[in-house]
Formats: C-alpha cells, sequence, structure tokens
C-alpha cells in the first residue's frame, strides 16, 4: 500500500517537472524570437556603464554620484536616447574623433533626444546622472555597484545604420 501512495506522488512530482521545464523552454524560445527589436535604420547599442563621470572637456573624473560608458561605441551618423516613461535620470552625450580626442558634448538632457554626430566624430560615450528624491541627504547621493543598471536601464541607445554606398562604375 505504501509502495503505490509513493508511485503516484513521485508520477505527480515528475509530471510537474516536465511541465515547468517545458513551459519554460517555451518562454526562452519566445524571448529569443522577440530579440532586441529596434527601429528601421537604427541598431540598439548596449554599452557597460561603470561609476564615474565626465568633465566638460569629455575627460574622466572620479565622481560617486553617476554612471558613464567607459568605453566609447560607434556612431557615424546620430546618436538616439530614449528614456523609459517613468524615468528618473538625466544624460548627456559626448562625442570623440577615431583617436579619442573629445570634440563636443550635449547639453544635459532630461528627455529622449536624437542627436546627429558632429562632423570629425566617431565615437561616443554616455553620462547618467541619477534625478534624486529631495529627501535624500545630499552625501547619500551616491550610486552603488548593484544600483549601476537600475539606472542604466531606464534608457535606449540607437545609432543611426551607415549605409555605404556603392561608388563603383559599371565600364
Amino acid at each position: 500500500m505504501a509502495y503505490k501512495k509513493m508511485s503516484k506522488t513521485k508520477t505527480i512530482v515528475t509530471t510537474i517537472a516536465i511541465i515547468a521545464i517545458l513551459v519554460g523552454a517555451i518562454a526562452g524560445v519566445v524571448a529569443l524570437a522577440s530579440g532586441n527589436k529596434s527601429e528601421e535604420g537604427y541598431i540598439n547599442v548596449d554599452p557597460k556603464f561603470y561609476i564615474g563621470g565626465l568633465n566638460s572637456d569629455g575627460e574622466y573624473v572620479d565622481a560617486e554620484n553617476s554612471i558613464y560608458t567607459r568605453d566609447a561605441f560607434e556612431c557615424e551618423e546620430s546618436v538616439k536616447v530614449i528614456l523609459d516613461f517613468d524615468s528618473n535620470v538625466k544624460y548627456q552625450v559626448f562625442f570623440y574623433d577615431d583617436v579619442d580626442e573629445f570634440i563636443s558634448a550635449t547639453d544635459v538632457v532630461q528627455k529622449g533626444a536624437e542627436f546627429v554626430t558632429p562632423a570629425d566624430a566617431t565615437h561616443a560615450r554616455i553620462l547618467v546622472i541619477p534625478i534624486w528624491d529631495a529627501e535624500i541627504e545630499t552625501e547619500d547621493r551616491v550610486v552603488k555597484w548593484y544600483s549601476i543598471n537600475k539606472f542604466a536601464n531606464q534608457l535606449t541607445i540607437r545609432i543611426q545604420e551607415t549605409v555605404e554606398e556603392n561608388t563603383d562604375v559599371a565600364a
């Protein structure tokens, strides 16, 4: 009698486990199929953010209240930044040439925008500054390593695809 009860329990547990695995596999396939959608003509950029900042000359500064992209990403035409509806960050885009010399920076912005890449600029970095609640003391307005993604995930960065023109002339 005890054997039948144990066998029935084992069957139920096994069935539930198989169903859970199948549901997980289907969810994974759906997530992969939907992918990282971006609008036509743009490519999503997923840079890695670090705690720190950039000064008005586009150089690194030690800062605990902001995050930035240490590695510049390519942007030949334009950079488009889309903020989440309920975001609490502002940002600034810094443009550099192909040897990492600073060219210019945008103003600090609190809404989504598209920025045309300046002449001679080929790369960009982004500085993200959290907007802190008024009740948080100034000395407590610090980005911790575990909150980098909280702020970075509030914006989507896209660059315009460059279309290479065919300059070959048929003879």
